[in-house]
């Protein structure tokens, strides 16, 4: 497999958090390079949504408590140049494995870095479980004053803002290198960060259009791999789902509607209502009409789990069903 297949192949496993496939790719044991043993470490736990590690590693650690007083200004005044400045000097410090390394691969780790901040932040606030971690990130005063946007005031009562804060930053840094993977998280970044002001947010608005725009063009981009790699269609139905919500949340239901109509093509899902006669309940004795949900995937089946209400054909086959709704 050549660089650039293997890249967009193991972007498109950390997506779909398949943890066996990036191990697949990049291997499982400590062969290759410290950089290339630590890129490998901070993806396969990225993907398994292990981010107790992340809290541990030195190069974060260090990396965070770098940004820490960044983040103590409005994001209107802090350069993008000077955070990426700081934030390659210090993961290079912090990482001996990374002295060597390119503009770009240093760009990849802080990408990752990035991702894990907002999966933290997430799981610390709104999904669980509960997850110990140093107590001067737990500050719930740190990075308000960034994440304070137009006049608004940040949720006041989160747990460790400083972290979505700091993912942020390195979002903001990062700016223009951003990989499709760096593309959707910052856009899963923003839209956290929306939920918790009280107003519609134009900066968060813009960037969240602005990368799910280039996260398209790459999409539709067909000189490059990430089509042919396993799992991308998937990954397209999370894309197209998360997108649905965006549009929700700014009131904007024609966009939603034709978001969600693109990722039930990119699952190969259709479904329409229409009317039958028939019992809803086992009790009831006589038919009579009723809502019904008919559905259709061109995905396959795996003929266990087919029920046999919905089984037409052989495995692989298109499947259909019926559901009633009222």
């Amino acid at each position: 497999m050549e660089k650039r297949e293997m890249a967009a192949a193991v972007e498109v496993a950390v997506l779909a958090r398949d943890k066996s496939k990036v191990e697949e790719l990049l291997g499982q044991g400590g062969s290759g390079s410290g950089e290339e043993a630590l890129v490998r470490m901070l993806a396969v736990h990225l993907a398994a949504a292990e981010l107790g590690f992340f809290v541990r590693h030195t190069g974060f650690v260090a990396l965070l408590d770098a940004l820490a007083p960044l983040v103590r200004e409005p994001a209107e005044q802090v350069r993008s140049d000077v955070v990426r400045e700081v934030a390659v000097r210090t993961v290079k410090t912090a990482c001996p494995e990374l002295v060597e390394a390119s503009a770009a691969r240093a760009a990849w780790v802080l990408t990752l870095i990035a991702a894990a901040l907002v999966d933290l932040f997430t799981q610390l606030n709104v999904t669980g479980p509960a997850l110990d971690i140093p107590e001067r990130y737990a500050d719930r005063e740190c990075g308000l004053r960034y994440l304070s946007l137009e006049g608004q005031t940040f949720y006041p009562h989160g747990v460790a803002p400083f972290l979505l804060a700091a993912a942020q930053l390195l979002f903001q840094a990062l700016d223009g290198q951003l990989t499709p993977l760096g593309l959707r998280w910052h856009m899963r970044a923003s839209m956290v960060h929306q939920r918790f002001l009280y107003e519609p947010c134009s900066r968060l608005m813009t960037a969240i259009e602005e990368a799910g725009m280039a996260f398209e063009g790459i999409v539709g981009d067909l000189s490059l791999p990430y089509g042919q790699c396993s799992g991308w269609h998937g990954v397209l139905v999370d894309y197209y789902l998360e997108k649905t919500l965006f549009h929700q949340h700014y009131d904007a239901n024609r966009e939603a509607y034709e978001s969600i109509q693109q990722a039930c093509d990119a699952a190969g899902f259709a479904a329409r209502l229409t009317g039958v006669v028939g019992k809803k309940r086992p009790d009831q004795l006589k038919p009579t009409a009723q809502l019904m949900v008919e559905t259709s995937s061109s995905v396959a089946i795996d003929p266990e789990t087919r029920n046999s209400a919905g089984s037409e054909g052989e495995a692989g086959a298109r499947s259909k069903g019926k559901t009633g709704v009222g």
